[in-house]
């Protein structure tokens, strides 16, 4: 006996009418005995195009593809490159992938873990693609001192951070290669020293 797998398809969404008209529930989401309809707390999610890889965007060649899309070879269709949610631009069409690693942005506050102590610099991980850099200019100094930092302040570094060290800080800048420049020259920010350090999954 033949086995014939046939190409996966994707659902055919239903516009929000049918919904709203379909079943005894149109009379406000309650029928007569008193069930609350689930189909109304769907609707909410209707307007979220969710796709997975090799889906279908648009075969509309006024749009333009983005990140997290591809255009087949020879076709005009721009399909998802990886799963996520359709983000419309103008008319550039990007994938934002559901999950992802950090991008820093300036402004940011990021909760960080000094791993490299280098020449007047740490190396700090932020859950980054990249390890973000803090500078020894760009520190509070013991008791909020404004001076130039000296051959002293870079000899003695690790008192101030050392590897495996807890650190809040702010995004400063970014560098062409996407890694982050932070800075912690304000009394919020600096070592944390108290507590218990867990990440949570997205």
């Amino acid at each position: 006996m033949a086995i014939t797998i046939l190409q996966p398809k994707p659902a055919v969404p239903r516009s929000r009418s049918e919904d709203a008209g379909s079943g005894s529930d149109s009379e406000g989401g309650i029928d007569l005995d008193g069930d609350v309809s689930m189909d109304a707390g769907a609707a909410r999610y209707a307007d979220i195009d969710l796709v997975t890889p090799g889906e279908l965007i648009t075969d509309d060649a006024q749009w333009m593809r983005g990140h997290g899309t591809y255009v087949p070879v020879g076709t005009t269709n721009i399909t998802s490159s990886v799963a996520g949610t359709v983000t419309k631009t103008n008319k550039l069409i990007s994938v934002r992938p559901l999950r992802a690693r950090y991008t820093p942005e300036i402004g940011d506050l990021v909760v960080g873990r000094v791993t490299e102590v280098q020449a007047r610099r740490w190396r700090v991980d932020v859950a980054s693609s990249q390890l973000a850099i803090l500078q020894l200019s760009a520190i509070n100094l013991p008791g909020g001192i404004q001076r130039k930092r000296t051959e002293t302040d870079e000899l003695q570094i690790r008192s101030f951070f050392a590897e495996g060290d807890l650190v809040v800080a702010e995004v400063q800048t970014l560098h062409g290669d996407g890694a982050a420049a932070l800075h912690t020259r304000s009394l919020r920010y600096g070592k944390l020293r108290n507590g218990i350090f867990s990440a949570s999954p997205a």
